[in-house]
Protein backbone atom coordinates (compact mmCIF):
# COMPACT_ATOMS: atom_id res chain seq x y z
CA UNK A 1 0.00 0.00 0.00
CA UNK A 2 1.34 3.34 -0.99
CA UNK A 3 1.27 6.25 1.66
CA UNK A 4 -0.79 9.48 0.60
CA UNK A 5 1.19 12.40 0.77
CA UNK A 6 -1.19 15.46 0.92
CA UNK A 7 0.59 18.42 -0.20
CA UNK A 8 1.46 21.79 2.09
CA UNK A 9 -0.78 23.53 -0.99
CA UNK A 10 -3.75 21.26 0.04
CA UNK A 11 -3.37 22.11 4.07
CA UNK A 12 -2.58 25.79 3.41
CA UNK A 13 -5.68 26.07 1.71
CA UNK A 14 -7.97 24.17 4.43
CA UNK A 15 -6.29 25.68 6.80
CA UNK A 16 -7.24 29.35 5.00
CA UNK A 17 -11.15 27.97 4.59
CA UNK A 18 -11.79 26.01 7.85
CA UNK A 19 -9.35 27.30 10.62
CA UNK A 20 -10.94 30.13 12.01
CA UNK A 21 -11.43 29.69 15.88
CA UNK A 22 -9.36 29.93 18.65
CA UNK A 23 -8.83 26.63 20.73
CA UNK A 24 -7.15 26.99 23.86
CA UNK A 25 -4.83 24.27 25.56
CA UNK A 26 -4.80 23.18 29.04
CA UNK A 27 -3.46 20.36 29.95
CA UNK A 28 -4.58 18.10 32.98
CA UNK A 29 -3.00 18.11 36.05
CA UNK A 30 -3.44 16.32 39.25
CA UNK A 31 -4.40 17.63 42.05
CA UNK A 32 -4.58 16.11 46.10
CA UNK A 33 -7.55 17.08 47.83
CA UNK A 34 -7.13 18.09 51.64
CA UNK A 35 -8.09 14.75 52.41
CA UNK A 36 -5.63 12.63 50.06
CA UNK A 37 -7.45 11.94 47.37
CA UNK A 38 -6.03 12.58 43.66
CA UNK A 39 -8.05 14.00 40.99
CA UNK A 40 -7.15 15.08 37.29
CA UNK A 41 -8.81 18.40 35.93
CA UNK A 42 -7.54 21.11 33.50
CA UNK A 43 -4.48 22.85 34.23
CA UNK A 44 -3.55 26.57 32.54
CA UNK A 45 -3.96 27.14 29.05
CA UNK A 46 -0.43 26.36 27.46
CA UNK A 47 -1.19 27.43 23.98
CA UNK A 48 -3.81 28.50 21.59
CA UNK A 49 -4.47 27.06 18.05
CA UNK A 50 -6.41 27.82 14.90
CA UNK A 51 -8.75 25.28 14.13
CA UNK A 52 -12.09 24.26 13.13
CA UNK A 53 -14.60 23.61 16.07
CA UNK A 54 -17.92 22.27 15.51
CA UNK A 55 -20.57 21.12 17.75
CA UNK A 56 -20.90 17.48 17.07
CA UNK A 57 -24.52 17.04 14.93
CA UNK A 58 -23.81 13.40 13.41
CA UNK A 59 -25.43 10.74 16.02
CA UNK A 60 -23.40 7.78 14.43
CA UNK A 61 -20.08 9.76 15.20
CA UNK A 62 -21.37 10.76 18.28
CA UNK A 63 -22.15 6.82 18.99
CA UNK A 64 -18.90 5.63 18.19
CA UNK A 65 -16.93 7.97 20.33
CA UNK A 66 -19.46 7.80 23.55
CA UNK A 67 -20.50 11.53 23.11
CA UNK A 68 -23.50 13.28 22.70
CA UNK A 69 -25.13 15.39 19.74
CA UNK A 70 -25.75 19.17 20.28
CA UNK A 71 -23.56 19.13 23.19
CA UNK A 72 -19.70 17.69 22.64
CA UNK A 73 -17.70 18.35 19.68
CA UNK A 74 -14.66 17.89 17.77
CA UNK A 75 -11.56 19.99 16.42
CA UNK A 76 -10.12 19.68 13.14
CA UNK A 77 -6.51 20.80 11.87
CA UNK A 78 -4.57 20.55 8.90
CA UNK A 79 -1.55 20.39 11.56
CA UNK A 80 -0.83 18.02 14.12
CA UNK A 81 -2.15 19.09 17.78
CA UNK A 82 -0.23 18.26 20.74
CA UNK A 83 -3.17 17.58 23.17
CA UNK A 84 -4.05 14.14 24.07
CA UNK A 85 -6.47 12.27 25.20
CA UNK A 86 -7.21 13.16 28.65
CA UNK A 87 -6.30 16.93 28.36
CA UNK A 88 -8.19 19.80 27.71
CA UNK A 89 -9.35 22.18 25.46
CA UNK A 90 -11.44 25.87 26.08
CA UNK A 91 -13.58 27.29 23.20
CA UNK A 92 -16.10 29.92 23.57
CA UNK A 93 -16.77 29.73 27.55
CA UNK A 94 -16.58 26.00 27.74
CA UNK A 95 -13.91 23.12 29.01
CA UNK A 96 -13.78 19.91 27.25
CA UNK A 97 -12.15 16.82 27.56
CA UNK A 98 -10.66 15.18 24.99
CA UNK A 99 -11.74 12.01 24.67
CA UNK A 100 -10.02 10.85 21.31
CA UNK A 101 -7.18 11.92 19.10
CA UNK A 102 -7.87 10.15 15.52
CA UNK A 103 -4.80 11.23 12.75
CA UNK A 104 -5.62 10.77 9.75
CA UNK A 105 -3.18 12.12 6.32
CA UNK A 106 -5.43 15.13 5.65
CA UNK A 107 -6.02 16.19 8.87
CA UNK A 108 -5.72 15.99 13.16
CA UNK A 109 -8.95 15.49 15.01
CA UNK A 110 -9.81 15.67 18.94
CA UNK A 111 -12.98 14.40 19.85
CA UNK A 112 -14.45 15.97 23.00
CA UNK A 113 -16.60 15.77 25.85
CA UNK A 114 -17.85 18.89 27.45
CA UNK A 115 -17.02 19.16 31.58
CA UNK A 116 -18.09 21.03 33.87
CA UNK A 117 -15.02 22.70 34.39
CA UNK A 118 -14.29 26.50 35.07
CA UNK A 119 -13.46 28.54 32.21
CA UNK A 120 -9.93 30.55 32.53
Amino acid sequence: MVALQISDVFKAAQRATFQDKTIQYRPAVKRTGSLGSVTTGPGEIIATYQANFQILSDALVAQEWGLTVARDAQVTSSARLPPKVGDYIQYDGAVYKVVGHPIYDSHDKLMLELTNEAVI
